[in-house]
């Protein structure tokens, strides 16, 4: 109480609540209020510039057409006429700015101002470049010329003096209103990214379910009794294969051991030193280049028989040159090939069988699991790409968020300085 009766009682600020939009047209309101509170005086005081440029210039021209006051030297009166002429172009064309503004507009008003400013420092460089010579000779005429040029600056300082204040006033309020355009338009761009954000996390979702679904189908085949058989024939299937490779492994291997002597016994044939028919010269270049051949037909196999037994029989009667321990592991080696190449054949064939039968077998549930796999890895691609996408969308509307909401922040508080009230945004 006894602070109360010292300070006096806390006066209450008014709080108001207002929407961007609403706030945006009072201030437009108020703007075009201060303009127009302090327009009859401004027109009246472009009248009275406007008036006393028209003034200034008939003193201009009666500056032209006046003869010299006084008698003077003819140097001075030369020097005088040009000055006269030189200062009273530069006037003219200085004079030539003040035109009465389009508007009282705040921009209207600023230019208005410029020029009226321009117009001022060139009438001032003018009279201080040449005024002393026409003073000396024109001194009447010159004097009425400098006096309409003093009642142009003194209305040029008043015209500056009202329209700063309004000015500066209208400039804060436009500000205020560029600020809240701004707001506006980043309000309107953080709604449509918080749009497509609204539609991604729709394909998002419905991504999840699909491959939800699609993970379901595929457990489902897996479970199923058609998949299990499959699986068990793929088994098998791989089983054979893995027979068949090794036995490649194992034809190739057989062969390469014995391959000295089978290149021993050609270049005896080709030397003519052994004679061999046709055929078997071919057989016995197969042996060496391609063993795995061999097994593909009946007649060469038993054609190869026949070759390695003549490649036994040359070793065993040394036309084949071998050091003697090599030449016993050879020739056993050779007889051992040639006696299994019968067996060799029928277990090739079994197992090429075998291999055939389930290559031709049909597959669906293989097929099917290949397509839902397919169709999985389409849709966990495009929901990989979908929440990248999701992401920096979610990044750029926090970040607009964040400004959105610093930048109301801001226009409140400049709102309530400029109308004397709280000021609380509601959008």
């Amino acid at each position: 109480m006894f602070l109360r009766r010292i300070f006096g009682e806390r006066k209450e600020v008014p709080r108001q609540q207002i929407s961007l939009e609403a706030l945006r047209s009072e201030l437009v309101g108020l703007r075009e209020s201060r303009l127009r509170s302090c327009e009859e005086d401004l027109r009246r005081i472009v009248a009275e510039i406007v008036s006393c440029r028209d003034g200034l210039l008939r003193s201009i021209d009666s500056l032209c057409g006046a003869r010299p006051s006084a008698d003077v030297h003819s140097g001075l009166l030369k020097a005088g006429e040009s000055a006269r002429r030189l200062l009273s172009e530069k006037l003219r064309r200085a004079l030539a700015e003040l035109r009465p503004p389009s508007d009282f507009s705040a921009s209207g008003l600023g230019d208005f101002n410029a020029r009226l400013a321009k117009s001022i420092n060139l009438t001032t460089d003018a009279m201080v470049a040449h005024g002393r010579y026409v003073r000396a000779v024109f001194e009447r005429e010159c004097r009425d010329v400098v006096m309409g040029l003093e009642e142009i600056q003194r209305l040029s300082r008043e015209m500056h003096e009202a329209g700063q204040r309004v000015l500066q006033d209208v400039e804060r309020i436009e500000s205020l209103i560029r600020e809240i355009d701004s707001a506006l338009s980043l309000r309107s761009s953080m709604l449509q990214e918080s749009g497509r954000v609204g539609e991604m996390e729709a394909r998002a979702s419905s991504l999840d379910s699909r491959i939800s679904e699609e993970r379901k189908k595929l457990e489902e085949l897996r479970s199923s009794e058609q998949y299990t058989v499959e699986a068990g024939m793929r088994r098998e299937e791989g089983i054979v294969e893995e027979e068949l490779r090794k036995f490649r492994n194992e034809v190739c291997a057989r062969f390469s051991e014995v391959s000295r002597p089978l290149k021993k016994v050609r270049k005896l044939v080709e030397e003519g030193a052994h004679g061999m028919e046709k055929e078997k010269v071919r057989v016995l270049g197969i042996c060496m280049e391609d063993p795995l051949h061999l097994f593909s037909d009946s007649s060469l196999l038993s054609c190869a028989a026949e070759v390695l037994g003549e490649v036994a029989r040359l070793i065993e009667e040394r036309k084949v040159e071998l050091e003697e321990r090599e030449r016993k592991k050879k020739l056993e080696k050779v007889r051992k090939l040639a006696g299994d190449l019968e067996s060799m054949k029928r277990r090739y064939d079994d197992l090429t069988v075998r291999s055939r039968t389930y290559r031709d077998r049909e597959h669906p549930s293989e097929r099917a699991e290949e397509e839902i796999r397919r169709i999985l890895g389409d849709l966990e691609a495009e929901r990989k790409r979908v929440q990248e996408e999701l992401e920096a969308a979610r990044g750029r509307r926090g970040d607009m968020e964040s400004r959105y909401k610093k930048k109301v922040g801001e226009i409140g508080a400049a709102a309530g300085a400029l109308l004397g009230r709280e000021v609380e945004l509601t959008s």
